[in-house]
C-alpha cells in the first residue's frame, strides 16, 4: 500500500489510534491477565508473530529488500527488545512512576536529533512544544504510587540505558527512511518483528525455568481460562502494533522529528491517563490534570 497517497494528518490520526489500542490492550493484559514475568515474554513473542502475519498481508506478497534493510531491521528488532527488557527490569526494582518519567525524556533527544543530524529547522513554537510536552510527561505520570520501591544506582543506570535505547529506536527509524531504502519499510519491520519474536521466546523459556524452580509459586498459579478474550487482546495488540509501526516508520521520513516524536510519544501516554480514569477508575491528581492541559497546549505549539 502506498502511504504517500494519504494526507499526513490522517496518517497521524490512524497511527495514534493504533498506538492507543495497542497500549491499552497491553495495559489490560498486564492488569487483568498476566501473573508472572514469563507470560510477558510469551505475550511479546505472540504479539510479534501476529505483527509479521499482518505485515505479510499488508504487503500483498510484494516484498523486495536489500541487505541494508535486512541488517538495519535486525538491529532495530534487537534494540527494541533491549529497550523492553531494560524498561521491565527498571520498573521491577525501582519506582515505576519515575522510571516512566526518565525514559520518556528520550522524546527530547529524538525530537532534537533532526536539527542535529538532518539540518531540520527548529522554530520557537516547536521548541516550546517540545519543552511543554516534556513538562506534561513529568506532571501527568503518577510518581507517588511506587509500591514501596525506592530509587537506587542500579535502577538509575537501567533507566538511563532504557532512555538512550528508546531514543535510538526513533533515530534508527529516521535513518532508514531518509536513506535510499525507505520504500522497503515492510521488510524492515518484518525482520524487526521476527527478531523480536525469537528473542522474546528465548526469554520466555529462560524465565519459565526460573519460575518452575520455585515450587510454591508454581502451585499458586492458576491458568487463565478465558482463551477467547486473550486471543482478542493478542490480535488487537498485534494489529495495533503493526499498523502503528508501519505508519510511524513512514512518517519519520516525511515529517520533522521535532513534530513527529513529541506527538507519537506524547498522545498515547496522555490517552492512557484518560483511559485509566474512565476504564480502570483510577483517580487523577491535580498535577496530572495540569499535565494533560500542558500536553494539549504542546500539541498546538507543534502544529503552529
Amino acid at each position: 500500500m502506498d502511504l504517500s497517497i494519504i494526507p499526513v494528518p490522517i496518517l497521524f490520526v490512524i497511527t495514534l489510534a493504533c498506538a492507543i489500542a495497542n497500549g491499552n490492550c497491553k495495559a489490560w493484559y498486564v492488569k487483568k491477565i498476566m501473573r508472572n514475568e514469563s507470560e510477558q515474554y510469551s505475550f511479546n513473542s505472540w504479539n510479534s508473530v501476529i505483527c509479521v502475519i499482518f505485515l505479510l498481508i499488508f504487503s500483498l506478497g510484494k516484498l523486495t529488500a536489500t541487505w541494508y534493510t535486512v541488517m538495519l531491521g535486525a538491529v532495530f528488532g534487537v534494540v527494541t527488545m533491549i529497550f523492553a527488557i531494560l524498561q521491565a527490569k527498571a520498573v521491577k526494582i525501582g519506582p515505576s512512576g519515575y522510571t516512566t518519567v526518565i525514559i520518556n525524556l528520550s522524546t527530547a533527544l529524538t525530537a532534537l536529533s533532526g536539527a542535529i543530524f538532518w539540518q531540520e529547522n527548529l522554530s520557537a513554537f516547536k521548541i516550546a512544544g517540545i519543552v511543554l510536552m516534556i513538562g506534561s510527561f513529568v506532571l501527568a505520570i503518577d510518581t507517588g504510587n511506587n509500591g514501596g520501591k525506592k530509587a537506587n544506582i542500579k535502577w538509575f543506570i537501567l533507566c538511563l540505558f532504557a532512555l538512550f535505547s528508546s531514543a535510538l529506536i526513533g533515530i534508527l527509524q529516521k535513518i532508514h527512511q531518509t536513506s535510499g531504502h525507505g520504500g522497503e519499510l515492510t521488510v524492515f519491520l518484518i525482520v524487526a518483528f521476527l527478531t523480536s519474536a525469537i528473542i522474546s521466546y528465548g526469554g520466555y523459556i529462560l524465565q519459565k525455568k526460573k519460575e518452575n524452580a520455585i515450587i510454591e509459586e508454581v502451585n499458586e498459579e492458576k491458568p487463565y481460562k478465558n482463551t477467547k478474550i486473550l486471543i482478542i487482546i493478542l490480535l488487537l495488540c498485534g494489529i495495533g502494533a503493526a499498523g502503528n509501526n508501519v505508519i510511524n516508520l513512514y512518517l519519520s521520513g516525511v515529517t520533522d522529528t521535532a513534530i513527529f516524536f513529541p506527538i507519537v510519544n506524547g498522545v498515547p501516554l496522555l490517552s492512557s491517563l484518560i483511559v485509566s480514569f474512565l476504564v480502570f477508575k483510577e483517580r487523577l491528581k491535580i498535577k496530572q490534570i495540569v499535565g494533560l492541559c500542558l500536553g494539549i497546549i504542546a500539541l498546538l505549539c507543534l502544529f503552529i
